[in-house]
């Protein structure tokens, strides 16, 4: 690769093991302690799978719970900075609803497992 070209896309890819969960999840999780729980065994599953650090994240509809998209810390995998877990899982949230804006309507609500670092503070705003 020569330094002087410029990078054409950049991206990342969910790991195997976290597509299997996603596959096995219900389509709702109506219950916090239910989508706390979820996030915090996919952030342990992340360390065990060595696919990237302790982080997940979850988004789900406000007022149903359907399960909107789940995601967790890629940075490792990815080789990308911006891959927590909070950004990969707004980014296929927006992926899945067609929109940028994933507070119109009814919103939506972000289930993490720890508190937001800056950068991903200012991806919720």
């Amino acid at each position: 690769m020569s330094l002087t070209a410029p990078a054409l896309s950049a991206g990342f890819a969910l790991p195997d093991w976290l597509r299997a969960e996603i596959a096995a999840l219900p389509d709702r999780l109506p219950d916090p302690d239910e989508r706390m729980r979820l996030v915090t065994s996919l952030a342990a599953r992340n360390i065990a799978e060595g696919t990237g650090g302790p982080f997940a994240a979850l988004v789900v509809e406000s007022l149903t719970g359907e399960v909107v998209s789940v995601g967790v810390n890629l940075v490792l995998s990815s080789q990308l900075a911006i891959a927590h877990a909070e950004v990969v899982t707004l980014a296929l949230a927006q992926s899945r609803v067609g929109s940028w804006n994933l507070g119109a309507g009814a919103g939506r609500l972000l289930v993490v497992d720890a508190q937001p670092c800056a950068m991903c503070l200012g991806a919720l705003i």
